[in-house]
């Protein structure tokens, strides 16, 4: 088909009119949709194919059609415009769909605040339960839950119960009896990671073999197994949280913690497991204690605080720029704040250089050091990692391949 130009060119012949301005098909043009004439249509698409779209029809064709701005000018030059108006009306309907739901959600959280009555009725937590307990979780501020936690709980404690379905989980004697007093109790002083692994759910943990006979008479130890390794730390966690969500379902710092790990990788590559369950320990009694002063837990942002601190508190060095000490949230009685120390009685530092103990390192004593995924650099020592009978390195100013 032959496009007339000007009518300087056929003086005799009238201009016809354009198939897609002309007054008959604007009025089947919609604002939005642009659905336009099929025989217009086929009159573009066909010139299109003699004659491809120059640089300046793709950005005026990007301009009506929003949705289409965001393709490249080859992709566009290589499509007809019926495919092209198909794409533009396809994103139409995409963004009208998240438009109306996200008015739906606004429109939700209105109805919500101006709240609910409720009727009162028993609820003894197993077979009869209120219809509150079916609303979703709060959506207030950590800082407001945490005021009404405390005004409530203080009012009316917890009742602490084991007998919740583990088994859904996975976690048929996973927690231990105490583990789950503990969890229903937020002001508790001896909630551990160590209550919360299976291998401490035996029957050799029993009371009766915690009693010792010493000179200041009878006394009940703690044979509750230590976690060893970052395996075992994993299952422990997710176990305390699990506890937590079943025991106080409002409380979302065993979340906060769990997240924090699992962003850093449980800390497998910064810690030793001692040393990790030594922190995660911390991070519990410091939420005990602001829950005790009506504070909310630890934010993700601040656990990462809290964990440079720590390393600066165990490992040497300045606390990093952004940690910003609370005095009021610290429990100074909490044991697990006290820097650990080595069988030998030297602080745990860094870990001793294994290239070094092999005879192939190539650095220095004073500047061998490592470079984490995370970009933290981590010193390492050249001393002897040779292992001794009592549980201790060696770390004496010699490799292992000379140990005596």
């Amino acid at each position: 088909m032959e496009r007339v130009h000007s009518s300087d060119s056929f003086p005799n012949q009238p201009i016809p009119p354009d198939p897609i301005l002309s007054s008959s098909n604007t009025g089947r043009m919609t604002n939005m949709g642009h659905l336009f004439d099929p025989d217009a249509v086929n009159i573009i698409s066909e010139t299109n194919q003699d004659h491809p779209p120059s640089n300046a029809d793709l950005c005026q064709l990007q301009s009506m059609l929003p949705n289409l701005a965001k393709f490249s000018p080859m992709f566009l030059a290589g499509n007809n415009l019926p495919s092209l108006l198909k794409l533009s009306a396809i994103g139409n309907s995409v963004d009208g769909s998240t438009r109306s739901l996200e008015v739906k959600l606004d429109n939700n959280a209105r109805i919500r605040d101006q709240g609910k009555m409720l009727p009162a009725s028993k609820d003894n937590g197993v077979d009869v339960l209120h219809e509150a307990r079916f609303l979703p979780a709060p959506a207030c501020p950590l800082s407001t839950l945490a005021k009404l936690a405390k005004t409530n709980l203080s009012n009316s404690p917890n009742l602490p119960v084991s007998d919740y379905d583990m088994s859904s989980f996975g976690m048929i004697n996973a927690i231990t009896p105490r583990g789950w007093n503990e969890a229903h109790l937020p002001e508790s002083r001896g909630v551990q990671l160590k209550l919360y692994a299976s291998k401490n759910c035996s029957n050799s943990t029993k009371a009766s073999d915690r009693l010792s006979i010493n000179q200041e008479g009878i006394s009940v130890g703690d044979l509750h197994k230590d976690l060893v390794n970052h395996s075992e730390i994993r299952k422990a966690l997710w176990a305390y949280t699990v506890a937590i969500a079943h025991a106080r379902p409002w409380d979302r710092s065993a979340l906060l913690i769990m997240t924090f790990m699992i962003n850093n990788n449980f800390l497998c590559t910064e810690l030793s497991p001692q040393h990790v369950c030594n922190f995660i320990d911390e991070l519990i009694g410091i939420n005990r204690q602001a829950f005790v002063c009506g504070e909310p837990p630890l934010t993700v942002s601040k656990i990462q605080s809290e964990f440079w601190d720590y390393k600066s508190r165990n490992f040497g060095g300045l606390p990093h720029p952004a940690y910003q000490r609370s005095v009021a949230r610290r429990d100074p009685a909490r044991p697990t704040y006290q820097k650990i120390t080595a069988p030998t009685g030297k602080p745990l530092g860094p870990e001793p250089c294994r290239r070094y103990n092999k005879g192939v390192c190539p650095n220095q004593k004073n500047s061998c050091s490592i470079r984490l995924k995370s970009g933290s650099i981590i010193p390492l020592l050249h001393v002897c990692n040779h292992k001794l009978p009592t549980g201790a390195l060696c770390r004496k100013d010699h490799a292992a391949t000379i140990h005596n």
